[in-house]
């Protein structure tokens, strides 16, 4: 050894059996797929009808072609007993390195009988060398034939759910989850020889089918559906959303698919590109005709627009409505060339003013909706890039120099219309909202008076930018979501996350009585306001507003039958059970337990 070492030797890697093991129970993930690799190896052994029997008392099932089989000793030892032989080309549909057999190994217990032979394998219960048994049979049988008994009983449910067996639904409830493209009737569902489960055939051969179709595949393509089913060679691989490529449907494959080993993606694959290229097509077509896009198809337009450089002239898409504005609203592409020239991107918060300067029409504003339809991240600059892009594919001749355009930071536009607010009727804010107001207007002439103002009227609004305003002299509105969440921090529960809390009713209304103008939009505290706001936070009587604010809101909660905000409820509680133990004036001296008040966490 010592000699080798010594010398450049050339040395074959080995493969431990355990990988095998793994290999067989992890390659398919289920059962399903498991029999539907047995499928396609029936298939490949040129079998013109596959039988799947069951038995759901003893967890049995046998699967039975009539192909060829295994000839001789020789191909078990080389077909069978060695994992990973490859295929010679053109001597298998679906066969790549003959290791799909290996799956149902890792489900069940398994007899195979082929030519004179039958092969035995248990996995579970190997006891020494990873292996099989071979036997002779006294008379040669056609095809090969498989028995296989699971090791968990459940997964024959699995099979005879698939294609409608009755089944107990309790039995059948713990399989659901395990659905989906892994049904073995979706698996095989149009490949070209008939599958029977107990008599009842479960594919559809597609070559009878109505469909169109060209050398490379079978198409069923429809605008309504929301994905797109791939086969290969009427195998299920995988599925795309229907906005990959402006269509769903089906696709089944009249030529080989270059799939990955665990056969549920396609892996560069020229059939397959010269397959999707024509899908590609089939959606140019489809656009140009069309009065009303779909949403898939308003995806793949986009990303084609900004990511493509596809034949579709701008005047083909000339009244297609595809660009989303602030209101949901899809526009065509006039949306994008205003005389104004002026962009900006919404930042999802301050609505109220997005919508005020649409409205106005000083400004387009973007919605991320179009950012992600078009497959961009949200940014500022990507909705700036997102534009300019969008601008030059879909320009006419009358419009004049396509690329020159202002873009507004959202944020500038907030600032200068900071103002933008409104305020509601009672009856157009939620409960939580009601009851919050009618409280604090129980206390609001008593707040004027501890203000030196006169008394204004109470109401609630909705705002981008103010949590409260005022014109100074008649109104003082409360945006609705402070009163919508008061109670979270009216006790002593605090959370991590700051909440609007019912004493800060209070404070903003202190605030707003301080004004003696208008608090919309640009607006300065000067020292005589803060000197007011000062020394009615001093006012001895503040405690008894939040005190009467607190009962006011805890009454109205009771006559309105509402449930409390879990803080205000906890403090309540706690009241009502430490009042029998506070002293009252007149009783007799009783010394109580000292109180300890926690926050929660």
């Amino acid at each position: 050894m010592n000699e080798e070492m010594n010398r450049q030797v050339r040395r074959p890697f080995r493969v431990h059996a355990g990988i095998l093991q793994t290999l067989f129970r992890e390659q398919g993930g289920s059962f399903s797929k498991a029999i539907a690799e047995l499928v396609m190896n029936a298939i490949d052994a040129r079998a013109t009808e596959i039988r799947i029997e069951t038995s759901k008392e003893h967890g049995r099932l046998t699967i039975s072609d009539n192909g060829k089989g295994f000839a001789d000793l020789t191909e078990i030892q080389e077909f069978f007993e060695t994992f990973g032989t490859p295929h010679h080309e053109g001597d298998a549909k679906f066969g790549r390195f003959r290791i799909g057999r290996g799956q149902v190994m890792g489900y069940a217990k398994t007899r195979w009988l082929s030519g004179k032979y039958e092969m035995l394998v248990d996995i579970q219960d190997a006891a020494g060398e990873f292996g099989y048994e071979l036997r002779s049979l006294s008379q040669a049988r056609l095809g090969c034939t498989i028995e296989v008994e699971l090791y968990e009983k459940r997964d024959i449910l699995e099979v005879m759910l698939l294609y409608g067996k009755h089944v107990d639904l309790s039995e059948a409830n713990t399989l659901l989850p395990l659905y989906g493209d892994n049904h073995l009737s979706q698996l095989v569902r149009y490949v070209s020889v008939p599958i029977l489960i107990d008599g009842v055939q479960i594919n559809q051969l597609v070559e009878h089918l109505d469909w169109d179709f060209d050398e490379l595949a079978f198409y069923k393509l429809d605008r309504d559906f929301h994905d797109l089913r791939i086969y290969n060679q009427g195998v299920f691989v995988e599925s795309f959303p229907a906005a990959r490529f402006g269509i769903g449907g089906v696709v089944v494959s009249r030529v080989t698919l270059h799939v990955n080993a665990a056969r549920n993606a396609i892996v560069k694959c020229e059939h397959w590109r010269k397959i999707a290229g024509r899908l590609i097509e089939r959606f140019t077509v489809q656009v140009e005709k069309a009065r009303k896009l779909r949403p898939p198809e308003i995806q793949r337009l986009l990303r084609d627009l900004v990511f493509e450089d596809r034949s579709m002239s701008a005047k083909s898409l000339e009244k297609l409505r595809f660009l989303p504005d602030i209101f949901g609203v899809y526009q065509d592409r006039r949306w994008l060339f205003p005389e104004h020239r002026r962009f900006t991107c919404f930042d999802r918060k301050k609505r109220m003013i997005a919508e005020r300067v649409t409205n106005l029409g000083i400004v387009t504003v973007i919605d991320p909706v179009l950012l992600h339809l078009a497959g961009i991240e949200v940014s500022n600059n990507n909705a700036h890039w997102l534009v300019q892009q969008l601008r030059l594919r879909l320009a006419l001749n009358e419009d004049s120099d396509p690329g020159r355009m202002q873009w507004i930071d959202f944020e500038t536009l907030a600032q200068e219309f900071s103002d933008t607010a409104t305020v509601f009727d009672d009856d157009q804010m939620d409960r939580r909202a009601q009851v919050a107001i009618e409280a604090l207007r129980s206390i609001n002439k008593f707040a004027a008076n501890i203000c030196g103002s006169q008394t204004r009227k109470l109401v609630g609004g909705a705002s981008d930018s103010m949590d409260a305003w005022t014109d100074g002299v008649s109104y003082i509105a409360i945006e609705h979501r402070q009163l919508e969440t008061v109670g979270q921090l009216a006790g002593y529960r605090w959370t991590s996350e700051y909440r609007p809390g019912l004493f800060r009713l209070v404070y903003l209304l202190i605030h707003e009585y301080g004004h003696k103008s208008s608090s919309q939009g640009d607006h300065c505290h000067d020292p005589e306001f803060y000197v007011r706001f000062h020394n009615t936070i001093l006012h001895p009587g503040v405690h008894l507003l939040m005190e009467n604010l607190y009962k006011a809101h805890v009454k109205s909660l009771i006559k309105q039958r509402m449930r409390a905000p879990t803080a205000t409820g906890s403090f309540v509680r706690w009241c009502a059970s430490v009042a029998p133990k506070l002293r009252s004036r007149g009783s007799d001296e009783v010394r109580a337990a000292p109180l300890r008040i926690k926050p929660t966490a």
